[in-house]
């Protein structure tokens, strides 16, 4: 048997860097001991994206805000691990409400609805998965208007 379990997402600021988020996601990876993968390496997908929770006129933007490969050698038991990536706050604007409009007409993004993000978490082993998970939504406001 081969599973994740408690699967977080936190976005927090950056010291020093106003402009900057830092998205971290953990989990645990949970193997048995005869499991294949144990003792051998495995890639760990990782990837942070919108979910549309019907609350604004703007759908959420399709490409995920964050996408991480990585890879580690599995351990029997319960494993936590870690993921984290740092990125633009206008990068997880991630719903948009366009208020106004420049002299050519085109739409200027000058507010924004809340943001709802989850991570999702796959580990596989020979390109075959064998555990995934999908973090609870957080929200927030983290764009350029917003307050985190």
């Amino acid at each position: 048997m081969a599973a994740i379990h408690d699967v977080r997402l936190a976005v927090g600021p950056v010291d020093g860097h106003p402009a900057s988020r830092r998205l971290r996601v953990e989990y645990e990876l949970e193997l048995e001991p005869d499991h294949p993968a144990v003792g051998r390496p495995v890639e760990e997908r990782t990837r942070v994206r919108a979910v549309d929770e019907h609350d604004a006129a703007v759908r959420p933007a399709t490409e995920p805000a964050v996408q991480t490969l990585a890879s580690f050698v599995a351990r029997a038991g319960r494993t936590r691990h870690a993921v984290e990536a740092t990125v633009h706050r206008l990068a997880l604007d991630v719903e948009a409400d366009w208020w106004a409009a420049d002299l050519g007409g085109e739409a200027l993004p000058i507010a924004e609805w809340l943001d709802h993000l989850v991570a999702e978490v796959a580990v596989a082993l020979d390109g075959v998965e064998v555990a995934a998970a999908t973090s609870a939504v957080v929200t927030g406001s983290w764009g350029v208007l917003g307050r985190d």
